[in-house]
């Protein structure tokens, strides 16, 4: 007999039942057809066979999973959505939280935060952020006559051939944040605005760009702003 299947007899089926029965999520056995392909990780080196992984579906699953390997003495290793090169999302005889399943991904864009769950890989999170950008590209083709005129009302003694492609893709970009998504306070969309001026563009683009969203802003009214530019 193996350690796992020794700790998984020692469990008791009531008691794997009852366990069982407040997951959303699926308790996985070494006695289910999924297993093989359940415990298995990304580094094949190290081939360990917990007694019992848990697919965590949700927060609640992953509290009563750790709950139930601390009262039953079970050793516990947490799976995400990566690679885990030296091998700590598996264990031998113990519990495995998978929380693979657990992959929503959430963008904050007024708090500057992409909020990813703890079963994310890249992929997740760059699907969200396109498809963030992807409205605020075709926020700027569909309304480009007016963010233009308001940019080159602000940009005194500056034609738009002449500015920088950095700095006027920027200030299209915020700009359409400035008209077309309210529920953004100015103040994050100016400060962020700048700091990718500051990052990519010359010396002078930060304040320039600063300089011409706040005239934009106090122009359209936009709400939320605040100072502007960040100490």
């Amino acid at each position: 007999m193996t350690t796992t299947q020794a700790r998984q007899d020692s469990l008791g089926e009531a008691t794997l039942g009852e366990f069982a029965e407040g997951l959303r999520g699926e308790l996985i056995r070494p006695t289910d057809p999924s297993y093989d392909e359940a415990r298995s990780i990304w580094n094949a080196a190290h081939d360990k066979k917990p007694a019992l992984i848990v697919r965590c579906r949700g927060v609640a699953d992953v509290i009563r999973a750790v709950e139930f390997a601390r009262s039953e003495g079970l050793a516990l290793a947490v799976r995400g959505g990566g690679h885990s090169i030296p091998g700590f999302s598996t264990t031998e005889g113990g519990l495995v939280i998978d929380m693979s399943p657990m992959n929503a991904v959430r963008i904050d864009p007024d708090r500057r935060r992409i909020v990813a769950q703890g079963g994310c890989v890249w992929g997740d999170v760059d699907a969200e952020a396109q498809a963030f950008a992807r409205e605020l590209v075709d926020g700027v083709r569909t309304s480009i006559e007016r963010i233009d005129a308001l940019i080159a009302g602000a940009a005194e003694h500056w034609r738009l051939p002449r500015l920088s492609r950095v700095d006027l893709n920027v200030l299209r970009l915020a700009t359409f944040e400035l008209i077309g998504r309210p529920d953004i306070p100015a103040s994050v969309t100016l400060n962020e605005a700048v700091e990718i001026a500051r990052r990519f563009g010359s010396e002078e683009s930060a304040g320039f760009v600063n300089g011409v969203l706040d005239h934009i802003a106090r122009q359209v009214g936009a709400p939320g702003l605040g100072r502007g530019l960040e100490e």
